[in-house]
């Protein structure tokens, strides 16, 4: 730890209690991390998009694009959130990215000042909260979101309830 960042990932054995540390090397920041269907995990932070394999402890980059990522209900889609190089706030652009297949699209409706991003429970749906105070739903396939508006202050976060989709927001 470095001044309350993270470098490093720590994975924690419940059963034995060992724990196992892995270091990119790279120094960057690291923003989110997610269990992959194969055990692998997934990594996203200021060094890109990547996989580590927890047998081998080997990182693979996926994609150079910094930011944070949120895998989807299938465990094969992401979603992105590209914040350049800013490190003060998350804000930025929305895309998806498909594991299998190595490739992405950008979420373009959803414009550039999204702060952050949840899946509906089918995978289908995203829902993006951003700086200007606006919810957006839409198909992960990028077409014209449903706009939730009426909220006149940055929305820091959304999270969907999945037996009722119903919409958490935090302003």
């Amino acid at each position: 730890m470095d001044g309350g960042r993270s470098h490093v990932i720590r994975v924690f054995d419940l059963e034995t209690g060992d724990v196992k540390s892995f270091d990119p090397g790279d120094g960057k920041d690291i923003n989110t991390v997610a269990f992959l269907p194969d055990g692998s995990l997934l990594i996203a932070g200021f060094g890109g998009l990547r996989r580590l394999d927890l047998e081998t402890g080997s990182f693979e980059l996926l994609l150079a694009q910094p930011g944070g990522a949120f895998l989807g209900p299938d465990g094969r889609h992401v979603l992105l959130l590209d914040t350049g190089d800013n490190v003060q706030e998350p804000v930025g652009t929305a895309s998806v990215y498909d594991l299998r297949e190595r490739r992405g699209w950008p979420l373009s409706s959803h414009g550039d000042q999204v702060t952050l991003m949840a899946w509906d429970p089918s995978g289908k749906r995203v829902v993006t909260g951003s700086r200007d105070g606006i919810v957006r739903v839409g198909p992960a396939t990028g077409e014209e979101p449903h706009l939730l508006i009426g909220h006149q202050a940055p929305i820091w976060g959304v999270r969907v309830d999945p037996p009722s989709v119903w919409f958490e927001l935090r302003l």
